[in-house]
């Protein structure tokens, strides 16, 4: 029913809004650890 669907959907945006800013994070925490790691192989290459 219409109102079975609502219940489901509402549900999946309540997920939606749980999950995504973790995963946000958890990409900008990679994208940091990989920056950091190419500033150290500059810093090797120079020294």
């Amino acid at each position: 029913s219409l109102f079975e669907m609502l219940v489901a959907m509402a549900i999946a945006v309540v997920l939606a809004a749980v999950v995504v800013p973790s995963v946000a994070r958890s990409l900008d925490r990679a994208r940091l650890d990989r920056a950091q790691e190419s500033l150290e192989t500059i810093a090797d290459a120079i020294a």
